[in-house]
């Protein structure tokens, strides 16, 4: 029985041992060859070669390829089959190729290892619309601009469209570089569909803005975009997607670029369809008030140039008026697929004397790209009357120095009187007055005392009184830094000091004054009022005030009474 069973297992091993030798004799190595997936295709678009080796080890020269192709990245995979009994292992490198031009190509014979591919023969048609993609192909691409026909320094829009049906895992645009043109991407990129002979596309378009800095003839050479897009035997059950690189070029662009015309300033050279110049006022007047702002809104727009390129304008500010110029802001925008530049400018004035007020013509030359002609936007002189008006009424500050008189006792400058009834109050004071001057003399003569001259003093201290409570109106203003009310208190004690109720600005003050000091302090307050700026200088402004009035001569009268309202 032992004899029976180790006998048995030793025909079984020897029967299994045939078997394999027999498997490893029928063994087949594939040799080595190489295929492409296409042998025509158009420039800028990919073909796949693969290349079958008998082992893993083995090596592929493909440095002959660079001549005419761009090599992008290349794969590995393996395979074993056994079919009837026949086992076959392939060993495959995979390479991705983009040719570098038009023609008939070949693909020379690649040194694998110790042996040779045979070659392959490639024809490569010109890029079209059609052959790269078109309106009959999965992908494509196209290009044009606003104006091909266009000035040195005038920009043109240049549009970039990828249409594309079938799906891209990813890609990336290849800008070009032209050649004496400003290249720049202009607005945000933008995704919609189109349809283009009954098939449906997803666009994506980019705007650049290009601005030619040569005149002649010019070329905008083609963009590209490079890319990964699904591919795959979607009829196979077992076929997997599986990508493809591709890359797309749109067509060049011819463009004339027409030098700067004879006889125009080069520095003054504005290149445009269209140019306006505007003027508005806010508010709207036919007359100007003394010490009341008045703002004048500039606005320069041209069709067809960028903002960078429109000029800085310069405007006369009239002898009496004050001016606070603003920053210009500028802005473009693409309407109707044109180019928009906008400059505006915002000037604050303010009325410092009646009188006529003259606002000289204002001109901008420029040069008409539509009709080749040289034109000026302008805006025509324009004249007003400056007539007398009250200094920021709506405070309800007091216009005179017995209205502040008046309300000293409550301290509420906001309540004290207007001016016709400050005039009033102020007749019947002096009346008052002289009518107690009249008594005191009256009862001295009947005293039989002589008779005496009066006082000047007598007469001065009550309103002096009145000016000590207006430059202590000043002082707490100056400490609050309240340009509102140091401008009113100012005009007030201004008017009191001079007798002057016509006295109604600001600028009117810093001539009599007459004190370079003063005038530039009174010329920031100003400012501050009327652009509506924060203000901080009020405890300079006083000081400066102080020292002015110490500087002044005084009567022997004067001498007697009362310091200046100490700080």
């Amino acid at each position: 029985m032992v004899t029976f069973i180790h006998h048995s297992a030793h025909k079984l091993q020897c029967l299994l041992l045939s078997a394999l030798l027999l498997i490893c004799a029928q063994t087949v190595f594939a040799g080595v060859s190489a295929s492409v997936d296409r042998t025509q295709l158009s420039v800028g678009e990919s073909l796949t070669l693969t290349i079958t080796k008998p082992s893993s080890d083995t090596q592929v020269n493909l440095q002959a390829l660079n001549q005419d192709f761009e090599v992008f990245g290349t794969s590995t995979s393996s395979s074993t089959t056994i079919y009837n009994g026949k086992m076959s292992s392939n060993y495959q490198t995979v390479t991705t190729l983009m040719p570098k031009h038009a023609g008939t190509v070949t693909i020379p014979a690649l040194t694998v290892g110790s042996e040779h591919t045979q070659p392959i023969t490639i024809n490569i048609a010109k890029t079209t619309a059609t052959s790269a993609g078109g309106e009959h192909g999965n992908i494509f691409m196209r290009a044009s601009v606003t104006n091909k026909n266009v000035y040195i320094n005038s920009p043109i829009i240049y549009h970039l469209k990828l249409y594309f049906a079938e799906e891209i895992q990813s890609g990336s645009l290849i800008p070009a570089k032209p050649k004496n043109f400003d290249l720049r991407p202009y607005g945000q990129q933008q995704n919609y569909s189109a349809q283009i002979e009954g098939k449906k596309y997803q666009v994506i378009e980019q705007q650049y803005m290009l601005t030619p800095k040569q005149a002649g003839k010019a070329i905008i050479p083609s963009m590209g975009f490079q890319g990964q897009v699904v591919s795959g035997n979607n009829n196979s059950f077992f076929s997997f997607p599986s990508s493809k690189t591709i890359r797309m070029l749109s067509n060049p662009i011819n463009i004339n670029v027409k030098p700067i015309p004879a006889g125009v300033n080069p520095d003054a050279w504005l290149p445009a369809s269209k140019v306006t110049l505007t003027s508005q006022w806010s508010p709207q007047a036919t007359a100007l008030t003394t010490g009341q702002p008045i703002t004048r809104t500039i606005t320069l727009t041209a069709v067809g140039i960028t903002a960078d390129n429109l000029p800085d304008l310069t405007f006369n500010t009239p002898s009496n008026l004050n001016a606070y110029p603003d920053q210009p802001t500028t802005s473009e925008s693409l309407e109707n697929g044109q180019l928009v530049a906008t400059k505006t400018y915002k000037i604050a004035y303010i009325p410092t004397q009646i009188g006529q007020v003259k606002f000289s013509k204002i001109s901008v030359p420029w040069w008409n790209s539509l009709t080749d002609k040289p034109e000026v936007a302008q805006i025509a002189a324009q004249q007003f009357l400056a007539k007398a008006g009250k200094v920021l009424p709506s405070l309800g500050m007091p216009t005179t120095t017995s209205a502040i008189a008046a309300n000293h006792s409550t301290g509420n400058m906001a309540a004290m009187t207007s001016s016709s009834q400050g005039n009033v109050l102020w007749k019947v004071l002096t009346a008052l007055f002289a009518l107690l001057w009249l008594l005191t003399l009256l009862i001295g003569y009947l005293k039989r005392r002589p008779a005496r001259t009066v006082d000047t003093k007598e007469i001065i201290m009550p309103f002096q009184s009145s000016t000590k409570v207006l430059l202590k109106k000043i002082h707490q203003a100056c400490q609050a830094n309240d340009s509102a009310a140091i401008q009113a208190a100012l005009l007030i004690w201004a008017k009191e000091k001079w007798d002057n109720n016509s006295l109604l600005s600001l600028g009117e003050l810093s001539e009599l004054l007459a004190n370079p000091a003063l005038t530039k302090a009174l010329t920031a307050l100003e400012k501050s009022l009327y652009t509506q700026a924060d203000y901080d200088n009020g405890t300079q402004l006083w000081n400066l005030l102080q020292a002015y009035l110490q500087q002044q001569p005084t009567s022997a009268a004067a001498k007697d009474l009362p310091d200046l309202y100490p700080s």
